[in-house]
């Protein structure tokens, strides 16, 4: 059997809870291939940092699998496989069929046609992504629809990093997200181009009022949702906003 193949990952774009850093080893006779990593397996590896030894499944080091996909099958197929193992669901500009994990986490393997298409609607809603996973998507410069709702792991932190979509990006699902407040809120005043954004049921806003006001005076042309409060509140700019 060959000798177990030793990865180095420097900065590691993996969910919350686990080190940033670390040297893995990978018990494998190659290097990992997209193709190997079959529906339904749970891969494993032991992560080594400080006095830190502990095994995960594979969910949570998915970043590990990302750098090598991108290497060898370019951005978009990194891009849209990261997704899947999310359990989360994408679309191909140009395209109108859905990408999407199951229950089990299980999927279709045709995105693998669409290497030179970029991602341009992406649901990740109730997965574990969070700041440094999102580092996985930023090269999807056309990236039109954004839904996070139900994450835990997006905070603040987050939202600031959503800059990087300014120029594309319409619509934005961050309702019941328990870590966002209003100053991740304020970050978003970069999105000039969002058309619809769902704020509804964030527990750390404690007045959804002043949420409203400072919504509609930074993105005066998007309609805003935000329902699940004491004040529900709907707004959507008149014909007049210009």
């Amino acid at each position: 059997m060959a000798a177990p193949l030793m990865l180095e990952c420097k900065s590691l774009h993996i969910h919350g809870g686990l080190p940033r850093t670390g040297v893995m080893n990978w018990s494998m006779k190659s290097k990992p291939k997209l193709c190997n990593i079959t529906h339904g397996q749970e891969w494993r590896c032991k992560l080594k940092h400080s006095s830190h030894n502990s095994w995960v499944y594979s969910y949570r080091i998915l970043a590990c699998f990302y750098g090598y996909t991108q290497q060898n099958y370019g951005d978009n197929i990194a891009a849209a496989y990261y997704i899947l193992s999310l359990k989360g669901g994408f679309r191909f500009a140009g395209q109108s069929e859905w990408f999407r994990s199951d229950r089990r986490g299980k999927f279709s393997w045709d995105f693998m046609n669409h290497r030179d298409t970029s991602i341009e609607e992406v649901d990740v809603g109730n997965t574990l992504i969070n700041y440094t996973g999102l580092e996985n998507l930023v090269k999807q410069r056309g990236l039109r629809t954004l839904s996070v709702s139900g994450c835990a792991e997006v905070d603040d932190w987050f939202l600031s990093r959503l800059y990087i979509f300014q120029d594309t990006l319409e619509e934005l699902d961050i309702s019941n997200c328990p870590r966002i407040s209003v100053g991740g809120l304020a970050a978003l005043q970069k999105l000039r181009g969002l058309r619809r954004l769902n704020v509804s049921s964030l527990p750390r806003l404690q007045n959804p009022g002043l949420v409203a006001i400072l919504l509609e005076e930074m993105l005066p042309h998007c309609h805003v949702t935000a329902v699940g409060y004491d004040h529900s509140l709907i707004y959507s700019p008149t014909q007049t906003d210009g």
